[in-house]
C-alpha cells in the first residue's frame, strides 16, 4: 500500500491571496489541521495550519523559547481573539508553513504513517513538479489501513 492508496484527491485548499479569516472559517468547516496552499497552476507552496494560528494567538515572547514561564502572562481570551483579529485580513502567504514534508503518490504507506506519527496530521500529496494532487491525513489512513473497523 502506498499514499495512492489512502490520499483524498481534490482537497480544500487555499490560495496565498486567501485572506486568514476565511482560511480558518474553512480549516474548522473541514475539520482538518492544515491545508495546502497553491499556487494558480496547482503548485504547493505551503501548509497553513491550525499550529501557525495557535502562535499567532500567543504573546511573541512565550513562542521563542521551549521552556518559558508563563507566570506573567495573564492574557485573556479576548486578548487572544484580538490577535487573531489583527491577521484576519493578511492573505495566507505570510503565516505559511514552507518547510514541510511532501509525500508523492508511490510514498511507502510506512513512510505517511511515520511523518504523521511525528506530528504531521495532513500531508501533501504531490507529483514531481510539486503539483497538489491531494492529501493524506491521520483519519484517512487510520479509516483505510484499519478497513473501517
Amino acid at each position: 500500500m502506498n499514499c495512492r492508496t489512502i490520499m483524498t484527491q481534490a482537497p480544500a485548499i487555499l490560495t496565498a491571496q486567501t485572506p486568514v479569516g476565511l482560511a480558518t472559517k474553512t480549516l474548522l468547516s473541514s475539520q482538518l489541521t492544515a491545508l495546502p496552499v497553491v499556487d494558480t497552476g496547482g503548485l504547493c507552496l505551503g501548509m497553513f495550519s491550525l499550529h501557525t494560528l495557535m502562535g499567532t494567538m500567543l504573546p511573541r515572547a512565550v513562542t521563542i523559547a521551549e521552556d518559558v514561564d508563563l507566570s506573567f502572562v495573564n492574557d485573556s481570551a479576548d486578548i487572544l481573539r484580538s490577535r487573531l483579529q489583527a491577521i484576519a485580513g493578511d492573505g495566507v502567504e505570510r503565516h505559511l508553513e514552507r518547510d514541510f514534508p511532501r509525500v508523492t503518490p508511490d510514498t511507502s504507506l510506512v513512510e505517511a504513517v511515520l511523518l504523521m506519527y511525528r506530528g504531521r496530521r495532513v500531508l501533501p500529496v504531490v507529483d514531481d513538479d510539486n503539483k497538489l494532487l491531494g492529501i493524506v491525513t491521520t483519519w484517512s489512513a487510520v479509516a483505510r489501513i484499519s478497513g473501517k473497523i
